[in-house]
């Protein structure tokens, strides 16, 4: 009985994989070309091409210099909308 018992596999069996961490952003990423000035447009390359933009929130007082890394918001519009890391 011993050796039978020990052919079957257990019905239980723990998971050892964690859940994923969520990415801290899943929108797509931009790299800033002209910068993004509070209330200005900048310019960004995004997709292999460049394209005006400025901030999303429109009471943001942060710049963005050339080669940072911004967040495009709202991508199907022009300017786009970024908003930064």
């Amino acid at each position: 009985m011993l050796l039978i018992s020990a052919l079957i596999p257990p019905t239980h069996k723990s998971n050892p994989r964690t859940p994923a961490q969520p990415s801290r952003t899943s929108r797509p990423l931009a790299r800033v070309e002209k910068a993004i000035l509070p209330g200005e447009d900048g310019q960004v390359y995004f997709e292999g091409t460049y394209w005006r933009a400025r901030f999303y929130n429109p009471n943001c007082h942060k710049t963005a210099a050339v080669g940072d890394m911004v967040e495009v918001v709202v991508g199907d519009r022009l300017p786009l909308l970024v908003m930064t890391l």
